[in-house]
């Protein structure tokens, strides 16, 4: 019950992040990417505000994992406007349709809502700077799910293990190497 002296709830550490995984072929592109997903408010609305962004692909509470990695590649609109619309203001390129455009498949398993909710709110961040990113949902147990999923150009690292989805939900990261984010 809720008045309970015997019941406590706690928060571990996290044990793994949810990885963002970018397959773009155009280096400007991954790095408006980056720069354009505000994982704050993400946070804040999916996760109740629980949880801090990740910047790394490893918890830093795993092993050998505690390291502060640079360049941080963080939200900065200003920079993803400048990357992805180098005439203008990302909120004036927006409003006149003046950004390179970019149409980005964004391939997510069917029914997990986390996932989908995560995606609706990049989706919306990456629209701000003239990238359409186009959702399509996989039946997990799908013959094409193997084939599709390397191929995507964003798509979630789902967890290995289903029953693992209700332990940490914990961060949000678009992953991409440090060498080629320049």
């Amino acid at each position: 019950t809720r008045n309970d002296a015997n019941f406590d709830v706690r928060h571990s550490d996290p044990i793994m992040n949810t990885v963002l995984i970018m397959n773009i072929a155009d280096k400007n592109v991954r790095k408006t990417v980056v720069h354009a997903v505000n994982k704050n408010p993400i946070i804040a609305a999916q996760l109740g505000g629980l949880e801090k962004p990740a910047s790394q692909l490893f918890p830093e509470a795993a092993p050998y994992c505690d390291v502060d990695l640079v360049p941080k590649m963080d939200y900065d609109i200003e920079k993803a406007g400048m990357l992805n619309c180098p005439e203008c203001s990302a909120a004036v390129a927006h409003a006149t349709g003046e950004c390179m455009a970019a149409t980005l498949d964004f391939l997510m398993l069917n029914g997990n809502a986390q996932h989908a909710a995560f995606a609706d709110d990049i989706i919306a961040d990456l629209a701000v700077v003239g990238i359409t990113a186009v959702p399509r949902y996989l039946d997990k147990d799908g013959d094409d799910v193997p084939i599709l999923i390397p191929q995507a150009q964003l798509t979630f690292v789902p967890p290995p293990v289903d029953s693992m989805e209700a332990v940490s939900y914990t961060h949000l990261r678009a992953h991409e190497t440090r060498e080629d984010m320049g």
